[in-house]
């Protein structure tokens, strides 16, 4: 369960980061100084794959136990690429559901237009 619970704050935040209004101007002014960093609050997964990890130094699920001396480094990479890959599934099935429903809304909406002309033509 805490693993779903650090995908789904890794899918808000990197969404949060990289489409809301409320980031625009800090993208804005991070691409005008890097073009780089400006890709990378820009990204999805550019983005995303640094939250994973900033969320696994924070979380520390430890998943992986990777032995030898880079053995703590290895895991807190493969746990915050794992969250980060969890994120990015949990955004793409989020964005297939907000899809299936706009399709929904407008079939409803033109069956209602037709509907209403239907009513009005003699």
């Amino acid at each position: 369960m805490r693993a779903l619970a650090l995908a789904a704050a890794a899918a808000q935040i990197t969404i949060i980061v990289t489409e809301s209004l409320a980031f625009q101007p800090l993208r804005r002014a991070v691409k005008a100084r890097s073009f780089h960093l400006g890709e990378l609050v820009r990204c999805f997964l550019c983005c995303g794959t640094w939250v994973g990890l900033v969320l696994s130094l924070i979380a520390r699920p430890r998943r992986t136990r990777p032995g030898g001396p880079a053995g703590p480094l290895l895991a807190w990479a493969l746990d915050g690429l794992a969250i980060a890959f969890a994120g990015r599934l949990l955004n793409e099935l989020t964005g297939k559901l907000r899809r299936e429903v706009k399709v929904l809304d407008e079939t409803a909406e033109r069956l209602e237009r037709q509907e209403g002309a239907e009513l009005v033509a003699p």
